[in-house]
């Protein structure tokens, strides 16, 4: 009885140092099997523009949502925004379905293909004054980590690499 009444008194005292909040963007959590891979390819139903394949570096793109980090304050760009996933797009991937949804807080923030002479997007800059992207990297606040969702870009792709449509989940 007394070691029961000790151990209950111990987790009391030591829960909240181990609930203690993180700055949001200090790790980037990620068990999407799309983050093992180096590179995701995606693939737009209609694609007018003249690259044949848009492959996006995920390891660049974790970077890039952690440099960005979570924030919603207006910029230039009108990016980062909240994400809604109408599409539901990680609703039947099994690791990410509770992390990635519409009930999670979820940003969206332009990203470039591999082979784009644009490299990164400018939060400072207006959107008529950069190379369009049709491509997104999406990730949401878990407790207070950054959790890298994953890419997805537009379903129709035109010439100038403006997107439009709903999306696809790059894989």
């Amino acid at each position: 009885m007394q070691l029961t009444k000790a151990t209950l008194a111990l987790a009391l005292v030591v829960s909240p140092i181990l609930a203690a909040p993180t700055d949001v963007g200090e790790e980037i959590v990620s068990t999407n099997l799309e983050a093992r891979a180096a590179k995701v390819v995606c693939k737009p139903d209609e694609n007018g523009s003249n690259v044949k394949t848009f492959e996006v570096d995920v390891a660049k793109a974790q970077a890039l949502a952690k440099k960005i980090g979570w924030t919603t304050d207006s910029s230039k760009s009108d990016y980062p925004h909240p994400f809604g996933d109408k599409e539901e797009l990680w609703a039947h991937i099994p690791l990410e379905a509770n992390k990635c949804n519409s009930k999670t807080r979820m940003l969206e923030y332009p990203v470039y293909w591999t082979t784009s002479k644009a490299k990164e997007w400018d939060p400072a800059k207006k959107k008529k004054d950069q190379q369009k992207t049709p491509i997104r990297l999406v990730y949401s606040n878990l407790n207070g980590a950054l959790h890298y969702c994953g890419a997805m870009i537009h379903k129709k792709v035109s010439k100038d690499f403006s997107g439009s449509g709903d999306f696809r989940l790059c894989q």
